[in-house]
């Protein structure tokens, strides 16, 4: 196996796995069950960025993408996953335009290669940073209060950023989360798909940007919940469906 499948197979895993909870969550809001919904969307938070960051190893570990010496130059950013994204936006943008080390990336671009490098990076401090944040905190267990870097108070700002996600506002994220690893994705293979595919990548930014600011999540939940049906009901309908009957002890045609 090579690294490239290797680092595909935990990218397409985490994947799933997102998609499972996701799920999940949008059961427990059916049954209502609140407590669980939002345990399950903090796990969903987590996992938007863990397969963010796995997304990007797999981009950066593309067989035909950056040489060696450059990857091993974005990885070597090991304590900062934000550094890393932005080193791998700047890094495949000189590579592939040809920027020599000693003249600034932003003035050696032309425009319009310039605004679509400032797209990237933007996406990184919107989308990115402070899912990075929230991550960093449920991951050392700071599950309800997030603490301050000396863990000597609650930090209010962060928890104010974790209260202000839901399970619909993070599908928005994770979906501009996956427009900017595809259009970096094409970066790295060519400076030519990353063009041609550049306008498609960036219409479906601006619908879920769109998407993102006006979502009312109390309408979709309540849309959410008039879809439910019990476990019984749902056997019940199926057996119906089917011509079958359903009999208690005394022969009697019961409903469940």
């Amino acid at each position: 196996m090579t690294l490239y499948e290797a680092v595909t197979d935990n990218y397409d895993e985490v994947s799933r796995t997102l998609a499972r909870v996701e799920r999940e969550v949008n059961r427990a809001i059916r049954e209502n069950r609140p407590n669980v919904a939002e345990s399950l969307t903090k796990v969903q938070m987590l996992l938007v960025s863990i397969k963010a960051e796995a997304a990007l190893i797999r981009i950066i570990s593309h067989p035909s993408g950056l040489p060696p010496k450059v990857r091993s130059e974005i990885l070597d950013k090991k304590n900062n996953a934000l550094e890393r994204w932005q080193a791998a936006i700047d890094e495949s943008f000189r590579f592939h335009y040809k920027v020599k080390r000693n003249r600034d990336l932003g003035q050696a671009l032309d425009h319009d290669v310039q605004a679509k490098r400032q797209t990237l990076l933007n996406l990184v401090s919107s989308e990115l940073e402070p899912l990075i944040t929230f991550r960093n905190k449920l991951a050392h267990g700071q599950w309800v209060k997030p603490l301050n870097s000396d863990l000597s108070k609650v930090e209010v700002s962060v928890l104010q950023g974790i209260l202000s996600e839901n399970s619909l506002s993070l599908k928005f994220h994770n979906n501009l989360i996956e427009q900017l690893t595809h259009a970096l994705g094409d970066l790295i293979q060519s400076p030519n798909r990353f063009e041609a595919m550049f306008s498609k990548r960036f219409s479906k930014i601006r619908e879920n940007r769109i998407s993102l600011a006006s979502a009312d999540f109390a309408s979709w939940k309540s849309s959410v919940r008039q879809t439910h049906k019990s476990f019984p009901q749902l056997v019940q309908a199926y057996v119906r469906e089917n011509g079958w009957k359903i009999i208690d002890e005394n022969g009697d045609d019961v409903d469940l």
